[in-house]
């Protein structure tokens, strides 16, 4: 930071060596928190969890740690990914297919990865809730 004597004998702190440094440490304090924060997150919640059986199901979705919308799952059965570009994430429940994503072609492993933990949450039933990923990255 500068500081310059100026004829009245007052200093005057100059903007140009102050500005690169506010900038420099927003983007490190931007680049600390986690990407999924901005772009949301999804929760599905189950009251009644078994292996293989998950009933009275809740599909959340989250921003900036609010809910935005709530989609009920009643019994959920599996997850899949249909389509090829875009790609979508389809949850199978008793009441027919739940599209989970706007079918964005990007992000096919990372939709995969989805799907994979939604199904060994059904599979397993040994917790009644489980976060996931937004598997729409620029929704």
């Amino acid at each position: 930071m500068k500081l310059r004597m100026l004829n009245n004998s007052t200093m005057k702190l100059t903007i140009s060596s102050l500005f690169p440094r506010m900038m420099g440490l927003m983007l490190i304090s931007l680049s600390l928190l986690p990407l999924p924060y901005f772009l949301g997150n999804y929760q599905i919640t189950c009251n009644d969890i078994k292996p293989n059986l998950a009933r009275e199901c809740v599909l959340n979705f989250s921003f900036f740690g609010i809910s935005k919308k709530q989609t009920n799952l009643n019994t959920l059965i599996d997850a899949s990914i249909t389509g090829t570009s875009p790609y979508s994430i389809m949850l199978k429940t008793t009441d027919g297919l739940i599209n989970m994503t706007n079918g964005s072609s990007v992000g096919y492993a990372k939709k995969q990865k989805i799907v994979d933990t939604i199904n060994q949450f059904i599979t397993r039933g040994m917790q009644n809730s489980v976060k996931l990923a937004n598997p729409n990255p620029l929704a």
